[in-house]
């Protein structure tokens, strides 16, 4: 199998003109892309940064973002992508513990960092083509280390080869159906899994990207689609919750044919009102992973309605199992561990020894008798009050199918009494209507998966993949009455 670098390369020379990539930072044709990384790499190896060695990349946009990555891996180097959310002391300790060489920066600073050779990121001089770069990243080498968000804990850098890299992007790329003439629409970050495995995988497909930063809602995301001539959009599952909620039925161009949700669950509610409201859309519901470079499971929407709500599938050579807290296989239905074996899976965590080929996700599911994955949350989204199970997820689905809110979160707080109990944070809409919302929820759920307590904000804060971050969520919420 080609590698990533080896394909840019190839289609840079058969199609120099296509377009790669349109980011506010510059439109790129495949020729141009390749320049600019290769230009970047030459860089990399003046300053005597070694095969093998590490580079740390801070940078907001996209094309800078990629070309500085793809710049590694033309030199040889390991790409070390940091998220621009992190205070400028995390990023230096996260520097530190990788042992990176050098920094390469596009504007501003990112932290007390001067002990690390800076390479700022410019305009850089065109350069003529070439198909003899400079000692290239090869598949079996690692090629990045992605850290992991850390909303909950500390942060971990994932080491992943690039090999690993191009195979989930080959796989990825069939799985949902892509080919050179889809462009996609993405809103996510590149410094996130999800945002980089978008433009790997349609760089392999031949296809091409639109990226802008800043999250776009409901009727704005759809018409900046339309804008840029997009076939698709890739993001969290709150951008199409929003255009569920705003957009009119047959709203969705028909240019546009396939949408990828991933990052957090996908509603029930909101896969269902999409495929009501906008009937030739393909709804694709991922599951991915860092730890895999990208995608590990996808619901292929031909298995819709009848599996809304799972994750689908493993992509091709990767195994799943579901382990119970016994540490046996779980039977078919029986919630346990989502544990995860194959070609795709990370060489170890940076600073830890080589895994044993398998890792242990922390999310918790089952396998229904068709063999799909569903996902019922991380460890703290399963939890016991007064003895008896709850889900967060479930009483997730459960308001969100009331329509009153663009999108509810529910998380597990302290009690005196039962121990934990379920809190709702919710964004309303104008329907909103808390006496009505309760008689709702009360011919749904049981008893002790009532929500305590409904707390209304005004946006759920979240990573740029569209994963919550709870102890921001629970320390500038307002805390209502309870029920």
């Amino acid at each position: 199998m080609e590698n990533i670098v080896a394909t840019l390369i190839n289609r840079a020379e058969s199609h120099p003109d296509r377009l790669l990539i349109d980011a506010p930072d510059g439109a790129l044709s495949y020729a141009a892309f390749f320049k600019r990384s290769l230009s970047i790499a030459e860089r990399i190896s003046m300053r005597g940064v070694q095969r093998g060695e590490r580079v740390a990349i801070v940078a907001k946009d996209y094309a800078s973002c990629l070309t500085s990555i793809f710049g590694c891996w033309l030199s040889g180097t390991v790409a070390v992508p940091l998220n621009l959310s992190l205070s400028g002391e995390v990023m230096r300790e996260l520097m530190q513990e990788a042992d990176v060489k050098l920094l390469v920066q596009q504007g501003g600073d990112a932290g007390p960092h001067n002990e690390i050779e800076t390479l700022k990121y410019v305009e850089l001089p065109s350069r003529s083509f070439t198909k003899d770069p400079l000692v290239a990243m090869q598949a079996s080498e690692d090629a990045l280390i992605l850290f992991t968000s850390g909303t909950t804990g500390k942060n971990k850098g994932a080491c992943l080869s690039l090999g690993a890299l191009s195979y989930n992007a080959l796989l990825a790329g069939t799985a949902l159906k892509l080919s050179k003439d889809d462009r996609i629409f993405v809103n996510t970050p590149p410094y996130y899994t999800s945002g980089l495995s978008h433009f790997l995988t349609m760089l392999t497909v031949g296809g091409s990207i639109v990226a802008r930063n800043g999250f776009y809602f409901g009727e704005a995301l759809v018409e900046m689609m339309d804008r840029f001539l997009c076939t698709g959009f890739g993001g969290a599952p709150t951008h199409l919750m929003r255009v569920v909620e705003t957009l009119p039925d047959g709203g969705m161009p028909e240019r546009v044919r396939f949408w990828v949700s991933s990052g957090d669950h996908l509603p029930v509610s909101v896969i269902r009102k999409a495929a009501k409201r906008f009937p030739h859309l393909e709804i694709f519901t991922v599951y991915g992973l860092t730890e895999v470079g990208g995608r590990l499971c996808v619901l292929d929407p031909k298995f819709l309605p009848e599996k809304a709500g799972s994750v689908g599938k493993p992509v091709t050579g990767m195994s799943l199992s579901i382990r119970t807290q016994t540490g046996g296989e779980a039977k078919t239905r029986e919630i346990g561990e989502v544990i995860v074996k194959g070609p795709l899976l990370m060489r170890n965590y940076l600073g830890q020894k080589e895994s044993e080929r398998e890792f242990a996700t922390g999310d918790f599911g089952y396998f229904d008798e068709d063999g799909f994955l569903w996902l019922k949350g991380r460890r703290d989204d399963l939890f016991k009050s007064g003895g008896e199970k709850v889900s967060c997820i479930q009483i997730q689905q459960a308001i969100l199918q009331t329509g009153m809110v663009y999108d509810a979160v529910v998380l597990a707080s302290s009690d005196a009494h039962l121990g934990k109990v379920p809190h709702a944070y919710l964004v309303p809409t104008s329907r909103y209507n808390e006496d009505a919302l309760r008689q709702l929820l009360r011919s749904e759920l049981a008893p002790h998966q009532f929500p305590k307590k409904f707390i209304l904000v005004d946006a759920i804060p979240r990573t740029g993949s569209g994963k919550v971050r709870k102890a921001e969520l629970e320390s500038e919420a307002p805390q209502e009455a309870a029920i």
